[in-house]
């Protein structure tokens, strides 16, 4: 087993040095990736020229929704899990650490939605109407807020 024991050492430490390579390598590509094709749909939107005003505004704002919808994995993903990561490596590892990963993982399908429905201006106006129709609706007695329903069904048409 003399001349086996060499090659064996070399592996493991081979393996070892790939499995660094390759949880930096995966990241990088990934947020190199983002960064060029932002850039170059950004630079692509200023120089286009044949729309109009109103379809370059709803334009900026899906850009600038979908580049806080970018970054919002990033905080709440990849950093944890780097940090669980690079903390493992230094063996300086908590458990805390595991815990905030969970919270955060949890958290990313519930604020991951929100920029479209605070930048993108139809969508805004749609929960402003909504939260106004609501409002509405509480200030009244629960008799008037029933007529009021039942009349708007009633008027619509192709109702009995």
């Amino acid at each position: 087993m003399g001349s086996y024991k060499f090659l064996m050492i070399f592996m493991s430490g081979f393996e070892i040095l790939y499995g660094l390579i390759d949880l930096m390598i995966q990241p990088s590509i990934s947020f190199f990736t983002m960064i060029y094709f932002g850039v170059k749909t950004y630079s692509a939107m200023r120089n286009f020229q044949y729309t109009s005003s109103s379809t370059k505004n709803l334009q900026t704002q899906l850009f600038y929704s979908l580049v806080i919808q970018t970054i919002i994995p990033v905080i709440l993903i990849h950093f944890p899990t780097t940090l669980i990561y690079v903390s493992t490596f230094f063996d300086a590892a908590y458990e805390f650490y595991g815990k905030v990963v969970t919270v955060t993982i949890a958290l990313f399908p519930a604020i991951d939605p929100l920029p479209s429905l605070i930048i993108i201006k139809p969508y805004k106006q749609a929960i402003k109407n909504c939260f106004k129709k609501t409002l509405n609706v509480k200030g009244m007695s629960s008799v008037e807020a029933s007529t009021r329903v039942t009349s708007t069904i009633m008027s619509r048409p192709g109702n009995f």
